[in-house]
C-alpha cells in the first residue's frame, strides 16, 4: 500500500507501546493516515518481563500478520501449578491444553471446534520487537517524541512535542499508559466543554493497592518445564512462568495503605532489594526459594499495580486505548478458584484440603498487610 493511496483523514497515536503498535497495524490496514509517537529512543526497551497472550490475543496478532513470529519466539506452555506457603503442590493440572482444546462459546461445543491454539508466553520487549519490525512503514513511528501538550480545535489538534515540534492531525489515539498523559488533557476538555463531565470518582477510579517485584533470569531447575507456577501466602504471593531458556517472576504485595491518582509511587533498586529480600527464604516449589531466582536474575524491579476502568474513553478529537482507558492487575491470575478435582485421597483429607485451600485464596483476595 502506497502513502499516496492514503486517505487525507490522520490519526496521531500517543505512546509506541502493545496497544500503540497494534493501533498502528490496525491504522495501516483500514487505509488511514498516522504517525506513532513514543518518547523513548528504542521500539522494544530491557524493562518489564513476561507477556502472555491467549487465544483471542493471539486471533488479533494473526490477523496482524504476527502471530507465526510470536509462536516462533516462545514453546508452548504446558503445566499450570499451585502451591502452599511451604511449597506443596496442591493442584497440577494441564491448564494450557485446556485452553487451546475446549471451546469458547455454546457454537463452538456444538460444531465441535475449539481455539486451536494455547498461551504464548514471552518475553514483552521481543513482542514489542516482533510488532515494530512487522509494520508495514516503520517511518511512521517517531522516537523520542515526547508529548507535552495537545490543543484540541474546531478543525484539527494539535500535539506539541518537547523538542518543540508538533504533528496536525483530525484525532488523537491516547496509548501512553496507565499514567497517561493524554487521559489527563481529555479530562480538561471533556470539563471545559461540558462542566462537571469528568468527576473527582471517575479519576479516582483507577487504584493502585499492591506493588509487585517483576523479573526474568536464566532458566532454573526445579521450576518444570514450560510451567506457571502460583504460590499462595498470607499478603503476598508468587506467580513464575518458565521456557526453555528463561524463567519470569512476580511478587505481589498488598499495601498497607491503598492509594488513587494523582498520587504515584517510583520505587528505587533499593526498594526492589529490601522486598526481595523479606521474601528470599520463601518456597516457590519443593527444591527453590524466591531468594535464587533473585540472586540469577538478568532483570528485575519494584514497580506498583493499578487497577480500574474509566467511564469516558473518548471526549471531542481524543480516545483513549489500553491501560489509559482499563488497567488490570496481573495479581488476578493467582486469585482464581482453585479446581478441587486433582486432589486425591479419601474424603476428609479432601475436605481438609479444600478448607485451607479456600482460606488461603480469601487471605489473599483479603490479607493482612506484609509491610
Amino acid at each position: 500500500m502506497s502513502d499516496t493511496t492514503l486517505s487525507p483523514f490522520k490519526v496521531i497515536v500517543v505512546g509506541g507501546g502493545v496497544a500503540g503498535l497494534t493501533a498502528a497495524h490496525c491504522l495501516h490496514k483500514a487505509n488511514i493516515d498516522h504517525v506513532v509517537l513514543e518518547r523513548g529512543d528504542d521500539p522494544a526497551p530491557p524493562t518489564g518481563a513476561s507477556i502472555a497472550i491467549y487465544p483471542h490475543g493471539a486471533r488479533i496478532l494473526d490477523q496482524l500478520g504476527c502471530l507465526q513470529s510470536a509462536r516462533k519466539a516462545c514453546s508452548p506452555m504446558i503445566g499450570f501449578v499451585n502451591r502452599m506457603p511451604d511449597g506443596k503442590t496442591i493442584v497440577d493440572s494441564k491448564f494450557f491444553d485446556h485452553v487451546a482444546k475446549n471451546p469458547w462459546n455454546l457454537a463452538m461445543l456444538t460444531d465441535n471446534r475449539s481455539h486451536g491454539i494455547g498461551v504464548l508466553v514471552l518475553e514483552r520487549r521481543v513482542l514489542l520487537q516482533i510488532l515494530y519490525d512487522a509494520l508495514p512503514n516503520r517511518s511512521r513511528v517517531r522516537f523520542g517524541a515526547k508529548v507535552t501538550d495537545i490543543y484540541d480545535g474546531i478543525d484539527g489538534v494539535d500535539v506539541r512535542l518537547a523538542d518543540g515540534t508538533s504533528e496536525r492531525g483530525d484525532m488523537v489515539i491516547g496509548c501512553d499508559g496507565v499514567h497517561s498523559l493524554i487521559r489527563e488533557k481529555m479530562w480538561d476538555e471533556g470539563n471545559i466543554s461540558v462542566p462537571g463531565l469528568i468527576t473527582v470518582q471517575e479519576k479516582k477510579s483507577v487504584t493502585t493497592g499492591w506493588s509487585c517485584i517483576i523479573g526474568m533470569g536464566p532458566t532454573t531447575p526445579g521450576m518444570g518445564d514450560r510451567t506457571m507456577t502460583c504460590v499462595h501466602d498470607k499478603g503476598y504471593s508468587f506467580l513464575v512462568l518458565t521456557q526453555p531458556d528463561k524463567v519470569f517472576f512476580f511478587v505481589f504485595f498488598r499495601l498497607k495503605e491503598p492509594f488513587t491518582w494523582p498520587n504515584r509511587e517510583r520505587y528505587t533498586k533499593e526498594d526492589a532489594e529490601s522486598a526481595a529480600a523479606k521474601v528470599a527464604d520463601h518456597p516457590v516449589s519443593d527444591t527453590l526459594v524466591f531468594g535464587e531466582l533473585w540472586k540469577k536474575r538478568t532483570r528485575g524491579s519494584l514497580i506498583s499495580l493499578e487497577e480500574g476502568i474509566l467511564q469516558h474513553w473518548h471526549f471531542g478529537r481524543i480516545v483513549l486505548a489500553g491501560d489509559a482507558a482499563h488497567k488490570v492487575s496481573q495479581k488476578r491470575v493467582c486469585s482464581c478458584k482453585l479446581p478441587l478435582s486433582p486432589f486425591l485421597g479419601n474424603k476428609k483429607e479432601i475436605k481438609e484440603k479444600e478448607k485451607e485451600t479456600r482460606a488461603l485464596i480469601e487471605n489473599h483476595l483479603n490479607p493482612p498487610t506484609l509491610y
